[in-house]
């Protein structure tokens, strides 16, 4: 039996009603570490095109620690 009560208190509870929200509002994808490199690579000096770097990982922790 479907409790459409009890399914809004756990979709609002485990935060997926928040995350349908953000996706709304423009933000629906998550990129992959050679799109994320190339797309902010720009903001920490030295860092080449993702195709240059074989540790894509450890460039995407440096990139998000600023």
């Amino acid at each position: 039996m479907f409790d459409r009560n009890l399914c809004c208190r756990q979709l609002r509870y485990s935060g997926m009603m928040e995350t349908a929200k953000i996706r709304r509002a423009g933000y629906p994808i998550r990129h992959n570490f050679k799109e994320f490199v190339d797309r902010y690579r720009m903001l920490v000096p030295g860092i080449p095109p993702a195709h240059k770097n074989e540790v894509l990982q450890g460039i995407t922790n440096d990139l998000t620690d600023l």
